[in-house]
């Protein structure tokens, strides 16, 4: 499997790059538990009267810093 997912990755780029890795694809989400940036897929469900509005609400947590848990207020960004 660890060997699979790079040459995936390389055929992807090199026969459809201009495709799947579109930059419109894509957001960039600041999260600050870990303080930096990262590049997700933009949610592709679209609601035309604005009924929901999609997006992220808790932020990512580095691995083993501590117990995954939900948040009560699942608004919350750093979970503690």
């Amino acid at each position: 499997m660890l060997k699979l997912i790079p040459t995936l990755i390389h055929l992807l780029r090199k026969n459809s790059e201009s495709i799947i890795f579109n930059p419109e694809f894509f957001i960039e989400r600041e999260t600050k538990a870990l303080g930096i940036k990262l590049r997700m897929p933009k949610p592709v469900l679209q609601f035309s009267q604005g009924e929901v509005e999609l997006g992220y609400n808790v932020g990512t947590r580095g691995n083993g810093v501590d117990k995954p848990v939900w948040p009560e207020d699942l608004s919350t960004e750093i979970v503690r």
